[in-house]
């Protein structure tokens, strides 16, 4: 089943776009929907790597998003506190 979708690119690119396309024998929905197909097994190619056990040894080592959104949310706190008191 065929989905429609709108998308924004410049004017520029649209038409070069069209050309390729047609000269490739296809629509522009048909080549965009390929290159997206082809994108879209490479990532999932890249995601089922298995990484060497001296990469694995190391995951986890960096603080996670959520980590680093709880230290901001705590430095943001302190912060507020600290000018508060400077202005009251």
């Amino acid at each position: 089943m065929d989905y429609k979708l709108t998308l924004r690119i410049s004017q520029m690119v649209a038409e070069k776009g069209k050309l390729y396309a047609k000269r490739q024998g296809k629509s522009l929905s048909q080549l965009v929907e390929e290159k997206l197909i082809h994108l879209l097994e490479n990532e999932d190619s890249i995601d089922s790597l298995e990484f060497p056990n001296d990469l694995l040894s190391i995951k986890g080592l960096l603080n996670s998003e959520s980590d680093h959104l709880e230290e901001n949310e705590d430095r943001m706190q302190y912060m507020e506190q600290k000018y508060k008191r400077l202005n009251d």
